[in-house]
């Protein structure tokens, strides 16, 4: 279950979730998400999975949310802000894992409309070794539903825009390709 869980989670559609971080100074300040998204004693950051957003406080008051493209991430767990306002960073959640130690019934953590999709992964990797032809066909199965999955998740996604810069020095000048 763990695998098939942790493939859907990885590749699928993820279990996302948000953290609120405000920030009343304009200094450069390294935040530790791993620390900031514990439950308890368990880690729930996996990554990032979209541009943090950003509302700005001027004179008690905040403004409009908006993406936030000025930000720095280390070890993919440290995130480094620098300017004021409150930011919301969404992040990958690591799921919980079925354990001979786990008690009673377990909740599989991932997103809902991925939830169809655990049986027949599973499915596949508990007939892999004995009956290849029976695996596939859960494959196969899981394949198709997942695509189905997808291409409704993708029409409910919005379409972001994003500008991307590169550029190469010549002579001393830098000459910038868009």
């Amino acid at each position: 279950i763990n695998r098939a869980v942790n493939y859907i989670n990885s590749t699928v559609i993820p279990k996302k979730n948000v953290v609120r971080i405000v920030k009343t100074d304009d200094y450069v300040e390294r935040f530790d998400l791993e620390e900031l998204t514990k439950v308890g004693d368990r880690v729930t950051f996996e990554s990032l999975v979209d541009t943090p957003t950003m509302e700005t406080i001027e004179d008690g008051n905040t403004t409009e949310l908006e993406y936030y493209e000025d930000y720095k991430v280390e070890l993919n767990r440290f995130l480094i802000l620098h300017k004021a306002g409150i930011y919301n960073v969404y992040y990958k959640e690591r799921l919980l894992q079925v354990t001979p130690d786990s008690q009673g019934d377990v909740v599989i953590q991932v997103d809902k409309r991925a939830e169809p999709l655990v049986a027949q992964l599973a499915s596949f990797y508990i007939w892999l070794d004995d009956d290849e032809q029976k695996a596939y066909g859960y494959y196969n199965m899981f394949d198709n539903m997942k695509n189905g999955i997808l291409e409704d998740y993708q029409r409910t996604l919005p379409q972001k825009k994003s500008r991307i810069l590169g550029g190469i020095k010549m002579g001393g000048k830098r000459v910038w390709h868009r």
